[in-house]
């Protein structure tokens, strides 16, 4: 798996991961609760990655939904999500799998990026009630009470 690292930008990779839920649904594009993305990308000749839903799937992620968004110049899905919500690869696999409500792995919570990925972990499963409602108001941050 490559190492690609970023550093959590502004704003916050929530903030970004609900931006992308609502230009899903304002885009009409189906969003599945996965640890797949959902994506390919279809470009990335001369550096002019195009990235679209897989059309092999039923929807795509909100971590999906934030690389259609976005649309990173990568041709790799990883590094198009690190880009897309400006966080950490082991942030973005949390979040994937606290989105799919898969447990964590032993690889995971053995691995020196364990904290990352346990951070993600509980944003995703956040994200993943706040998706279900189908709020179209701001996703309030852990501990908070929806507005």
């Amino acid at each position: 798996m490559p190492g690609f690292v970023c550093s959590p930008a502004t704003p916050h990779a929530m903030h970004e991961l609900r931006a992308a839920v609502q230009w899903a649904r304002e885009h009409r594009v189906p969003l599945r609760l996965t640890d797949s993305f959902g994506v390919v990308c279809t470009g990335g000749h001369l550096g002019l990655a195009t990235w679209e839903p897989d059309e092999y799937a039923s929807g795509v992620s909100p971590v999906g939904a934030a690389i259609l968004k976005s649309q990173p110049q990568t041709t790799d899905p990883d590094e198009a999500a690190t880009i897309a919500l400006g966080a950490p690869l082991p942030f973005i696999e949390g979040v994937a799998f606290g989105l799919a409500k898969l447990q964590p792995t032993k690889a995971w919570t053995e691995s020196i990026a364990r904290v990352q990925f346990l951070a993600g972990l509980e944003l995703g499963t956040f994200a993943r009630a706040w998706v279900m409602r189908a709020e179209v108001g701001p996703m309030p941050l852990p501990g908070q009470a929806p507005s």
